[in-house]
């Protein structure tokens, strides 16, 4: 009876088996590309949320990294020599920053980034000014704005589009502050 069901139903003819292959084919195609776009997408670098100025915010964040470092490394007896250094290199890496975000625009990126970038250098920069004079002479009117600078900068770059850890390089203030207090 098997046989007679074969004979009965018969073989398709060779295009419809061509046209088959040639779907199924297709479909492994687009299988695949959809996988490279997930992968793709899941693994690209996010230079386009900082726009033009992606190498710059690293090397803000490599600095102020440095920053922190030599700020939580003061001790009362201690020389801020380091760490002045540290805020000179910082305070070059947020210039360069906000002279590459200046030159490229608004157009560089969305205009609400813009305006997070733009702020958080910003508040970042203000930070740096205090923490200069701070250790330059310690007992600037100025070391008393570091909390609340600090605070606003650590917000400022938290609401970056790609904070990275940024927000993360804003410490060693108390630190500073306990110096400041046990040198004048």
């Amino acid at each position: 009876m098997a046989y007679a069901d074969e004979q009965q139903w018969g073989r398709p003819p060779r295009w419809r088996r061509w046209a088959a292959r040639i779907l199924a084919l297709a479909a492994l195609a687009a299988c695949v590309l959809g996988i490279y776009a997930i992968v793709h997408a899941g693994t690209r670098d996010h230079a386009s949320a900082t726009g033009p100025i992606n190498d710059q915010l690293t090397d803000v964040e490599t600095t102020a990294g440095r920053l922190g470092d030599r700020l939580e490394a003061l001790r009362s007896g201690s020389s801020p020599r380091r760490a002045i250094r540290a805020q000179r290199r910082a305070v070059d890496a947020n210039r360069t920053a906000t002279r590459a975000l200046t030159a490229s625009g608004p157009d560089g990126t969305d205009s609400r980034d813009y305006d997070r970038l733009a702020n958080g250098l910003d508040a970042h920069r203000e930070l740096l000014n205090a923490i200069g004079a701070t250790l330059g002479d310690p007992s600037s009117r100025l070391r008393f704005q570091l909390v609340p600078r600090a605070a606003r900068a650590r917000r400022a770059l938290a609401a970056l589009p790609d904070p990275r850890g940024l927000p993360g390089t804003v410490r060693g203030i108390a630190r500073l502050k306990a110096w400041a207090r046990a040198q004048s």
